[in-house]
Order: C-alpha cells, then structure tokens, then sequence
C-alpha cells in the first residue's frame, strides 16, 4: 500500500545567516579580539531562516560554523521551550502550537530560525481492524489521517508479533506462520489504529471420501471434500464434472447420475485439486408391486388381546416389498409397524397394509367388550409350617391365580378349575385379595377373605407337607427335602460299602440261577423332576444328590440300572402327568412310562416279554379325589371320606383281556381315589402274593418293592411266566432263599421311590 507521508513544511527558503557581531570596548587582555575581528572570523550558516513542524515531530538543527576554534562551546536555545525544546545537540522537538526562535550561540555570535509549530494529527484509521492470512500471503494496510486538513499526515507501520507478520513502511503485511500478530499504524504526535492478523497455515491438498463411486441411472451420492490440513486458511472447495452428460454435481457435493458413462468430478480449493472418477451403469427395470393381500380376513377381537397380520406381496420378487400399517380407528384398535393388531376398546376399526406405490389390502377388525373370569372360590385354608399356610379353592378352568396379602402378591396356576396358593407371612391375621384371569377374558372381582394364624394342621402320624406351585404338593418328611436340598449325600465309604452290598446281593441271587439280572429301578420324586413347583425358600446344594450318586454307584456295579430320571426329564411335559399333585406317589402313566423302559431291557433275554404299546391301554381321564395329600392335611379322617377337592387324572385301563388271575386285583381305594389301594385283595401290595399267567416263553420275575408298585402291579406280573412280589419293608420277615430256590428268577427287580433308597443300601 502507498504509505501516507506527513510532510514539513519549509514556508521559506532557506537564506544563510551571518553570525551577529556582539559589540564591547577595548580591553587590555592580550587575546581579546575586537567585535570587527570576530565577526569576520567566526560565521554561524543557518539551513533555513524559518520552519515549521507539527507536534510531536522534530528536526535536527544543523548549522555550519566557521571560524571556531576546537574548544568553542555550541549553545542552542529555544526562546519559548513550552512551544518547542531544542537539546544541546540541536534536536528540536515540537511541543504545542505556537511560535518560537531557536538559536544557536558561538562566543559572541549567535544566528536565529523563526520556529512554527502547529497541530498534528487528531486520530489515524485503518482500512481494517483485523484481517485473516495464510502463510506465505500479503495484504496491504491503508491508513487515513485525520482531521482531513491537518498539515503533517506521515504514518509509520509496525508489528507487534514479527514471529508471526511482519510489516514495511508502506504497510503491506507479510504473513510468516501460524499465529496471531498485531499490526499498528501510528503518527508523528503518538495517534495509534491496530489490525489484529490471524494468520493459519495454507491448504496443501483436497481429501475426498470416496475416490470412486458407481451409480445407476438417475441415482445420486454426496461426495465430501476436507481441505487439509483441517485449520487451513483456504478458498470454499468447488465442485465441477468434466462430464456433464453422464454426472453433474452441485456445490454441496451432491453428484446426480445422468446417463451410461463415466466423468470426472473435479474439486478446487485454490490452486489445490482433487478428482473422484464416476462410473454411471444403467439401471435395472424396478419390479413393481401389483397386489397386496392379507394373511387374515375380518376378525373379531376382545378387548386387550392382539391379532398378527402379515401381508402378502405380489409379486414376490418386487423390489420395494415395504409396507406401512394403519389403523382407521386408533381408539378402538392400534397396528404396530410389523401388523400386530391390539384390540383397545369395543367398536370396529379397518386395518390396512399399504405398499410404498399406494397398493393395499384392509380388514375390518370388531372389538367386543372383554368378559370378566369368573370369581375364585376359597374352601379352606390349611397351615402347613408356622408362618406358611395354603389356600385351596375352585375356579375357572385355566384360570392363574394371583393372591395379594398386603405385603407380596403370589401367582400360580390352576389345574383345570382347583387352585392352591401358598403364602408366607407371619401375621396373626391376614386379609387376603384372590382374583383370576383366564385367556381372553378379563381379570375377575377379587375374593377377600380373612385368614387367622394357627399350629400346622397334620393327620396324627402323617406326613408334613410342602405346598408347590401349581397346585403341586411335596413331602417335607421322610427323607424327601434332604434328597431336594442335597444336604444327606453319601460318604465316600457308604458309597463303597453300598457297591459291596448290590454286588454281594446279585452274586447270592445267582446261586439259584447263574443267569439272574438284578434291576433297580429307582423312582425320582416329583421334586427331581419337576424343581420349579417347589418353594423358592428351599435352595438345593450344588453337589450330588443322593439318587445321583447311587445311579453311578449302581452302573459300576453288577446290577443294572434303569434310569428313570432321564426318561422322566424327557416326559415331563407330556399331556398326561408322571405324578399325582395332590398324592405322594406316581400316577398310571407315570408307572406305564416307568414299565416300557423296565420291558425294554427284558425284552433283549425275552423277545416275548416286550412291553405293551400305550395304544393297548385306555387312559380314563376325569376329576378324581384328592389322595393322601388329604390325609396328611388333615383334610380327610378316613382314606373313603369324600371331600370336595378333585384332581385332573387319568385311569389306566386295558383294551385287551388280562389274565384270570389279575381280574380280582383292585389297585385304587375307590373309583374315584387313583393311589395305591394298600389292601388289594386281603393283602396290602405290599405283602408277598404270587401270580402265575403258565407262560414258559416270559421270564421268573422277583419284586421287591415299596408302595409305588401299586400303579404297575397288574401290568407288571402280566408280563411275567411266575412273579413274587415282597415288600421292601419287611426283608427280615420272608425267606428270599426260599423264593430263590422255589422261583429261581431270570430278574431281580428292585423297584422303589427315592425317598426310600434307605431300604436298598442299608
């Protein structure tokens, strides 16, 4: 930039003067010398007679002297110094405006200028106030004096950072690197303006995202482009395509494909470029959708249940196969974007699936008015620990069962219409809530109902009993909740002494037939099998139970092992149950299963002993009794009382004709009541009997056995020439020699439930 110069003003021209000669009378000193010598040696030439400076400058008073001698003094002096000081050298620097004389002296000669001095700049302005500058760039300062008129408008320029900008005389910046710098313009009277100049490094190259991109006809894709480095100073990257014909793209980077080909888009920043090649192929002809149909016609719906639509495309190989769900009446029916339909309030509404190009399908779903399950009925309560009682009633079939005590609420589920819940609390009296729900149907009105604590309720030497979940009951006595919670495992030494004893036993049983298998057959309680209807208070510990370790004990013996746990395990879930709920022993099919895997291993020695296919049997399912769960609740004074507690159950009955000897054996208490009979006959089951059916083609069988042999003890001797059945309990009582020698069986079988495993290892 042209650098403004302030310029002085000379108003005359500079005219010599003569050094004035002091006038003095003649004196007797040998060096005087007269006013007339003087002024004829000694001369002061003065540059100029007048000057005129602005304040704040100053100007250096140079006169030329001749005729001093070396040691002559040079005296310089301001007549008004508040107007302008000159110093010993003869600098003269203007103060204030006004006039003064500067002179200057040598012995007696002195020489005058005639100073003005007159005001200087009120103010300087700049162009710019900041500025923003790559490394490498210039930018010139333009600075304006004020006011207008003022005499002296030189200005000066300097930087404040020289690290970062440098500026010359005329003001032109020079951005060095990366930083910030002060440039500032000032006068001869002290009158600053400042620009402040950031300065950033300068763009060294364009990255794109993508150096290649592919499109179809008519389609698009945004290219970005970053100007390193990231905080360079540069110009806004533009965007232009050599190829206009096959991609065009605009300044936001958005490339649009035109036709087949392939173009080159170009992005500049500057003097920097960079390029992205575009291949444009032709585009695939869109399958259209033609129809859409739903899986479902119109239906009708209760309030609160849902309803799952899905819609049909055709074709099937349409491109765009998305589909948008609505409801016409969101109050009465709601559809979620994947077509689950819920049915909010009674009324109708249309549902409708529509395909991104406007094809469609709807149906009308009605929403009725939800009915409400019926009211629960409670019969009783019974107390079965000090702070656990257990409430039985009747309700809808398949109805879940939820009872609020104030302080937790317990669900459980019903077994076609009969209920029991179980509730810890340890109140004197508690006031209960018992609602039902069924599936598609409302929660019931709540049955309140009062319960006062007391002591367990127990039959006189019965059992106590655990109430599970799901109308589910468990023993607590005898053996049953140690061999859940594992806390009676074996030693290591019974263990030993236990595999000495079976294998001592199998070698006296074949003294009388050398051939003779021994089998045990050991039945899992129902809660091995079924370990989530106990109470969650009751965690078993993580090591073997004693079943557990028996069933290994047992394989490495001589003996053979029917693993009923396994087999059980994978018919847990069968339609028809393996156990009683409201008894301490297995039911007809859970027996049956129990037979066939028994059958299963004879039949290898005795083809003809195979078991009977379930197709053989009728299984009677209806409401029977409850069984001894009864008794040991204190429900029942005698096992032939009825009361008004049912199970869901099934009767086995044969299809074919069993063996004369076998028509007599009643195996139930009643009709009604499917638990062991413990009185078949004259004889409990128990008790020893012998059944022959006189077929040489089955096997010689001994049962030793528990009551559990009540559920199988027709269809078991049915498949056996000679079956003995004798009691566990009573091995002291009987002669086994004399059944041995007399019977001479093919099998041993050892039948008895887990709790009694006492029986066999002892």
């Amino acid at each position: 930039m042209k650098k403004f110069l302030v310029l002085l003003l000379a108003l005359s021209l500079t005219i010599p003067l003569f050094a004035c000669v002091v006038g003095g009378n003649e004196s007797s000193d040998p060096d005087y010398v007269s006013s007339e010598e003087s002024a004829v040696s000694l001369q002061i030439e003065l540059p100029y007679e007048e000057l005129t400076l602005s304040v704040g400058r100053t100007q250096q008073l140079e006169p030329i002297i001749t005729g001093a001698n070396e040691d002559d003094d040079v005296i310089y002096v301001s007549l008004r110094e508040q107007v302008a000081s000159v110093d010993r050298d003869g600098k003269i620097t203007a103060l204030k405006p006004g006039d003064t004389e500067i002179s200057v002296t040598v012995r007696h000669v002195t020489a005058s200028i005639f100073l003005t001095v007159v005001f200087g700049a009120d103010g300087i302005k700049l162009n710019s106030d900041s500025a923003l500058l790559a490394v490498g760039d210039t930018l010139s300062l333009e600075a304006t004096v004020e006011p207008e008129d003022v005499l002296d408008k030189e200005v000066f320029f300097r930087s404040l950072n020289e690290e970062i900008a440098t500026v010359d005389d005329n003001g032109t910046i020079s951005a060095l690197t990366k930083g910030e710098a002060t440039i500032e313009a000032y006068t001869a009277n002290g009158k600053t303006a400042q620009c402040l100049v950031t300065v950033l490094p300068a763009a060294e190259s364009i990255e794109l995202d993508k150096a290649e991109i592919q499109l179809k006809e008519g389609g698009s894709a945004t290219l970005s482009a970053k100007i390193l480095p990231e905080d360079a100073l540069a110009e806004k990257a533009v965007f232009t395509s050599d190829n206009e014909s096959v991609a065009v793209v605009d300044q936001n980077g958005v490339i649009t494909a035109k036709a087949v080909g392939s173009a080159k888009i170009m992005v500049t920043a500057g003097d920097i470029t960079a390029e992205c090649l575009i291949t444009v192929t032709e585009t695939p002809k869109v399958v259209e959708v033609t129809s859409v149909k739903l899986d479902k016609s119109d239906s009708v719906l209760t309030e609160g249940t849902t309803l799952k639509l899905n819609a049909i495309i055709s074709p099937s190989n349409a491109d765009d196969k998305r589909i948008t769900f609505t409801s016409s009446n969101k109050s009465v029916a709601t559809v979620d974007s994947k077509g689950l339909v819920t049915a909010v309030k009674k009324g109708s509404a249309v549902i409708t699936a529509t395909a991104t190009n406007g094809k469609k399908a709807s149906i009308t779903v009605t929403v009725e008015e939800l009915n409400l399950t019926e009211k629960p009925v409670v019969q009783t309560y019974v107390y079965t620990e000090s702070d656990v009682f257990v409430v039985l009633g009747k309700c809808e079939q398949d109805a879940t069962i939820k009872v609020t005590d104030g302080n937790s609420v317990i669900t459980t589920k019903s077994d076609h219409g009969f209920y029991s819940a179980r509730v810890k609390n340890n109140s004197s009296t508690i006031d209960i809530k018992i609602t039902a729900t069924v599936p598609g149907k409302g929660e019931s009105q709540a049955t309140e109902y009062k319960v006062s604590r007391k002591a367990p309720n127990t039959a006189s030497g019965g059992w106590a009993m655990i109430p599970g979940n799901d109308y589910q009951f468990h023993m607590r006595d005898y053996n049953y909740l140690d061999d859940y919670l594992r806390t009676n495992s074996f030693s290591e030494n019974k263990l030993s002494r236990i595999k000495s004893n079976i294998n001592e036993k199998v070698a006296n049983f074949r003294k009388y037939n050398p051939n003779t298998q021994v089998i045990y057959a050991v039945v899992p309680s129902a809660a091995a099998i079924y370990p989530e209807t106990m109470p969650e208070y009751y965690t078993p510990l993580n090591k073997p139970s004693r079943l557990e370790q028996l069933y290994e004990v047992i394989e490495d013996s001589d003996a053979v092992l029917i693993d009923l746990k396994k087999v059980f395990t994978e018919h847990k879930n069968d339609d028809l149950k393996l156990y009683w709920k409201t008894d301490t022993h297995w039911t007809d099919y859970g027996a049956f299963i129990a037979y066939t895997e028994i059958f299963n291993h004879i039949k290898q020695s005795f083809p003809d002993a195979a078991p009977r296919k379930m197709s053989e049997f009728n299984f009677v399912e209806d409401y029977y009794e409850w069984g001894d769960v009864a008794e040991n609740l204190g429900l029942r004074s005698s096992p032939l009382q009825i009361i008004d507690f049912k199970e869901y159950n099934a009767l086995r009955v044969p299809k074919f004709d069993m063996p004369a000897s076998f028509s007599s054996i009643k195996r139930f208490v009643s009709d009604r009541r499917l638990t062991y009979n413990p009185s078949p006959n004259s004889g409990n089951v128990q008790d020893p009997r012998l059944f022959n059916t006189n077929r040489d083609n089955l096997p010689n069988l001994l049962v030793l056995c528990d009551s559990y042999i009540g559920q199988m003890y027709d269809i078991l001797a049915e498949r056996g020439n000679s079956t003995q059945y004798a009691g566990m309990w009573r091995y002291s009582e009987y002669q086994y020699n004399n059944y041995l020698s007399s019977l001479m069986p093919d099998f041993v079988i050892i039948l008895v439930v887990e709790r009694n495993l006492g029986n066999i290892v002892n």
